[in-house]
């Protein structure tokens, strides 16, 4: 889930721009739909691993709303409502780790998904019948060397990072993975520097809303994962 939601989301994030934000909205809702209904019905790890690639789309529903943020609100306040959402992101999540507890106690782990099925359909029909479409004024092609290039780097980031303490930190395939994972970052970094229209837009970063609100939930995200 991690793995799929950090490489689709920049490149939908884009997309979006590219081609309007209601559409990919609506189709990133479908997918994680239709991954909870796989999931909550896999009987085997194969089918589960899927419908949870399919949910991973769902990270995508963060970015994709900044972007109708700076759409729809006033200019006042869109670094506001900005970091409001990116609030939503972690408490969210910390809602998620403790209301699991109990729905896998007294319902079982299937209904992990029943419900957030019920919640999904209900954003999917909202987005239909009440966000306007919207036309962008540019049109370009979307850097795809450089969604390749963040695509491998996260991809052997998280191989290092989930196997090292089975394969030993020092062994030689953790070296080498993480001098994999430095060059493939830098040459993602490269690319984008060079790209007219870069695949993430890093100036989000520099409004301080922005970057102290995702400083707290990265130290919330490490903290609930670590208990």
């Amino acid at each position: 889930f991690l793995l799929s939601s950090a490489i689709i989301t920049p490149i939908l994030g884009r997309l979006a721009d590219l081609h309007g934000r209601r559409p990919v909205l609506l189709a990133v809702l479908g997918s994680v739909l239709i991954g909870c209904v796989v999931s909550a019905v896999a009987r085997s790890i194969q089918v589960f691993v899927v419908g949870r690639v399919l949910q991973g789309a769902g990270g995508a529903v963060f970015a994709v709303s900044y972007g109708v943020i700076r759409d729809q609100a006033p200019a006042g306040r869109v670094a506001g409502r900005i970091g409001l959402l990116s609030a939503m992101l972690a408490v969210g999540g910390a809602l998620g780790l403790v209301l699991a507890g109990p729905a896998v106690a007294h319902l079982g782990y299937h209904w992990l998904f029943a419900l957030p099925l019920a919640l999904t359909a209900m954003a999917l029909l909202g987005v239909h019948a009440f966000l306007p479409s919207n036309f962008p004024s540019v049109r370009h092609r979307l850097p795809w060397a450089s969604a390749l290039a963040l695509s491998a780097s996260l991809c052997v980031m998280l191989l290092v990072i989930s196997q090292g303490s089975a394969w030993g930190w020092a062994s030689a395939r953790i070296l080498l993975l993480a001098v994999m994972t430095a060059a493939l970052m830098t040459g993602w970094v490269i690319l984008e520097r060079r790209a007219p229209h870069p695949l993430v837009d890093a100036g989000l970063m520099r409004l301080t809303v922005v970057w102290r609100t995702n400083l707290a939930a990265l130290f919330l995200g490490a903290g609930m994962f670590a208990v």
